[in-house]
């Protein structure tokens, strides 16, 4: 996924969890996707914030607002 298909992606979930209640998942959703937009304008958007590595493109399609990659993300659950 682009970066300018990945903005895309993000701002329409943005637009439409706005328009639902605010619960503290909500609010949760709406932080994820505001910092993904953040690294999307940074240019470190697509990177793991713990390994530096690349997010790899099926990650990056499933999830735009992902902060880590598959292999760290594992780690990061657990």
């Amino acid at each position: 996924m682009d970066a300018a298909r990945a903005r895309e992606s993000l701002d329409s979930r943005r637009s439409a969890l706005a328009a639902r209640e605010l619960s503290p998942q909500v609010e949760e959703e709406l932080k994820e996707i505001d910092a993904a937009l953040h690294r999307l304008s940074t240019g470190s958007w697509g990177h793991c914030e713990k390994c530096g590595g690349a997010i790899g493109r099926n990650l990056l399609r499933a999830m735009p607002e992902s902060r880590h990659c598959s292999h760290c993300l594992d780690g990061v659950e657990r």
